[in-house]
């Protein structure tokens, strides 16, 4: 059942206990900086404070580092703070970005994009008209001439819900699904006691890409015009050669503008917001990238991780053990990893990345033997069954050499996501066992599995095996003996045992207090080297005092019916 917290209040007390007890967990490993907090200032107490104070600082530093360079305060990337924005005017989108991080991780926050221009940072001059501006809030002071031509606007992570259409829908759906298939799907129930992390923040980024025209600045104005006049004719002169595309010097930019830490509302800040951003991009490349590697395990990726971290920052300046941001949880980790390798995938159609896989196979190796067959509609209302079988070169070499006196045939079952049988075809080498041939049939039926031995006889034509063995599967016998003539088929000493265990031990069929004496009458039974030990080994079955009780009629029937219908001698040594 979901419990859902509707007073904003009491929310709010919920999640700021959560954060003080992560951020108490979490101060061991920033205690080398309890010294100056303990230092600080009685009216610095406030969280966010230190954060303003740190945003104020860079603000006037890098403005006398605009002046000392003799530059405009804007021009090169710089930096400008009005109206409680802070605006960068940015080469390009990179940059524009890399300034938005560093602001990022020197306040603690984060920032998510819920509307852009389509080619924004690429968006073509002279596609349309476009009004010429002289002046804006950030770039008020460079005196060139600009139009906009794209723009991003992105809301802090703890911003309005820009999804709740969908959210609804989904519930809906997910409702209706569990009222038509009640009986089939039941749907898992959890205790939300945070619903959601928006809270309607107002604090906004807005990059706007825009082109500034150098030869029109206000500042080349004759002493002769009046300034109002310059601008009136410079602006109708560019737009008349923007729209016969006759312009050629211009200044591509892009114009940042950060609402600053005071204007984030309704969530804490500072250091508790570590334990609620989400993972940093150069985090999840990297993990794109493990993943492409073959890295597998979570445990692993997260100790990569940290090692990317330690990259990143220096094992002197490493960001807090809470932040989520460069150190995710293993959920979330997870969560990526599925997502990276489903990139990785040709195609979401399972068939069609294998056909893919296949392609590379061969190209990468010519010798490679496969056939394979997609289930697919013939169009004439029949449906052709899927059947995939692998052998290469090596595996060939080996079955030629060791495969005419004996051959396995093993099936697996739930070794893979799929529902479907995976056979191995081995031989016994001078070392060891080795798998010779593979291949997977959508069911473990006689014409499946005939097919698929048939190819494998196709490729090694001069094969014949004295012996074949497998488990007690009369499918595979009958596959076995009919593409190979002359080959005694012979049962696995282990599947047998595994066969007679588990019905032994299965409580409805009765015979799970009785199981050490029949296992050994049975054994005796499988390990006669004569008839005659047969013969002997059976009447002492049948003689012994469980044998006719009414209550073992499903173990007579079992043995009767089943087992002993292969009874021969070849069949059991």
């Amino acid at each position: 059942m979901k419990v859902k917290v509707k007073d904003y209040l009491v929310k709010m007390m919920i999640i700021t206990l959560e954060m003080i007890i992560l951020f108490s967990e979490s101060e061991e490993s920033v205690s080398s900086s309890s010294d100056d907090e303990e230092k600080r200032d009685p009216n610095d107490a406030v969280e966010g404070t230190d954060d303003v104070r740190q945003e104020e600082i860079k603000v006037k530093k890098d403005q006398e580092e605009a002046e000392n360079n003799g530059r405009d305060s804007l021009e090169d990337s710089a930096y400008n703070a009005v109206n409680n924005k802070i605006h960068y005017l940015c080469k390009d989108v990179q940059e524009a970005l890399t300034r938005l991080r560093e602001y990022e991780l020197r306040t603690i926050t984060r920032f998510s994009s819920f509307k852009s221009t389509k080619n924004f940072g690429n968006t073509d001059l002279f596609a349309k008209n476009h009004k010429v501006y002289w002046e804006a809030e950030g770039i008020s002071n460079n005196g060139k001439p600009f139009v906009i031509l794209s723009s991003k606007s992105m809301d802090c992570h703890h911003g309005p819900d820009r999804n709740v259409k969908h959210k609804q829908t989904y519930k809906e759906k997910k409702k209706e699904r569990l009222s038509t298939n009640s009986d089939h799907y039941k749907g898992k129930s959890y205790l939300i006691v945070q619903d959601t992390k928006k809270f309607d923040c107002p604090a906004k980024v807005t990059m706007q890409e825009i082109v500034q025209f150098p030869e029109y600045n206000k500042a080349k104005s004759p002493p002769s015009i009046k300034l109002e006049t310059f601008k009136r004719n410079s602006s109708k002169t560019l737009k008349e050669k923007l729209a016969d595309k006759s312009l050629a010097n211009y200044e591509r930019r892009i114009l940042l503008s950060i609402d600053d830490v005071g204007c984030h509302k309704y969530h804490p800040m500072g250091k508790t917001q570590n334990i609620s951003q989400s993972m940093d991009p150069e985090i999840s490349s990297k993990i794109d990238m493990f993943v492409k590697e073959g890295i597998t395990s979570v445990r692993e990726m997260k100790r990569l991780i940290k090692l990317v971290v330690a990259d990143m920052f220096g094992k002197e300046n490493l960001p807090p053990s809470n932040s989520r941001r460069f150190y995710p949880s293993i959920p979330i980790i997870r969560s990526k990893m599925d997502k990276s390798k489903q990139k990785l995938r040709y195609s979401m159609i399972d068939q069609e990345c294998l056909q893919q896989k296949i392609d590379e196979w061969k190209k990468a190796n010519p010798s490679l033997n496969t056939f394979y067959r997609p289930k697919e509609d013939t169009g004439d209302g029949k449906c052709q069954s899927f059947l995939f079988v692998h052998q290469e070169k090596w595996q060939r070499d080996l079955l030629q050499r060791y495969g005419d006196e004996i051959l396995l045939l093993d099936a697996t079952h739930k070794t893979t996501r799929y529902a479907i049988p995976l056979f191995f075809l081995v031989v016994p080498t001078n070392l060891d066992y080795q798998i010779v041939a593979t291949f997977v049939t959508e069911n473990e039926s006689f014409e499946s599995i005939l097919e698929a031995l048939k190819v494998v006889k196709s490729w090694n034509p001069s094969l014949k095996p004295l012996f074949a063995m497998t488990d007690y599967c009369k499918e595979e016998i009958n596959s076995l003996e009919c593409v190979f003539p002359g080959c005694e088929v012979l049962i696995c000493d282990f599947h047998r045992e595994q066969a007679w265990g588990r019905w032994l031990k299965a409580t409805k069929n009765g015979c799970s207090g009785r199981k050490d004496d029949i296992l050994p009458r049975l054994r005796r039974i499988a390990r006669s080297k004569t008839i005659e030990e047969m013969n002997e080994a059976l009447i002492s079955l049948r003689s012994s005092e469980f044998w006719e009780e009414d209550k073992y009629n499903n173990l007579r029937e079992y043995i009767e019916n089943y087992w002993l219908q292969i009874k021969e001698v070849s069949l059991f040594q």
